[in-house]
């Protein structure tokens, strides 16, 4: 089996890395608010609160004078926050993983861009943009393959994205596939 290692690296201006920051601590205050609902409608003997419940909910906390600041930021990664810790409830039901727990700061589960239609590359100026973030810098060590695997390019560089987003500063010079997992080298 032949594995290809293609690196991509986001080069940031300050403003825009604090930005992400900023973007990535919200993302952690909406699932912890949403966890802490969750369980308050748990107390009160409310049932489980669904995705869609608490896609409302993030409707109302966007336009709530308190956190007015959330409707900055884009709504897909909220979005998208909301859903993780849907399924890790659904897990929990099923019994295939523990009760959700509220995330600490510093350990954010990254940004998510899940729809490849907000995201514009353009691969030969070696700029990539994002919604309310406008361009980005990108180093590309080869141009994104996507359709010389099967994927339409649009796909592969928001799965890209998705893993650039959420790395770690000790996960440089690692190797990891479209969908996150580190690759053995």
């Amino acid at each position: 089996m032949t594995i290809k290692a293609y690196r991509y690296q986001l080069r940031l201006k300050p403003a825009q890395q604090a930005q992400l920051v900023r973007w990535s601590g919200g993302l952690r205050w909406l699932c912890n608010k949403a966890l802490a609902e969750q369980k308050a409608r748990h107390a009160r003997g409310e049932p489980y609160a669904n995705y869609v419940a608490m896609a409302k909910w993030l409707i109302a906390k966007r336009h709530a004078p308190e956190s007015l600041w959330l409707a900055q930021g884009p709504v897909h990664p909220q979005q998208q926050v909301l859903q993780r810790l849907d399924e890790s409830y659904k897990r929990f039901f099923k019994g295939v993983g523990g009760f959700p727990r509220f995330n600490a700061r510093g350990l954010e589960p990254g940004l998510r861009f899940p729809d490849p239609k907000q995201i514009t590359l353009d691969a030969p100026n070696g700029r990539i943009q994002l919604p309310k973030l406008d361009w980005l810098r990108l180093r590309l060590s080869r141009s994104v393959e996507g359709e010389q695997i099967g994927r339409p390019a649009p796909d592969a560089t928001c799965d890209m994205l998705n893993v650039l987003t959420r790395l770690k500063p000790g996960d440089t010079g690692g190797f990891f596939s479209y969908t996150g997992e580190r690759l053995p080298w």
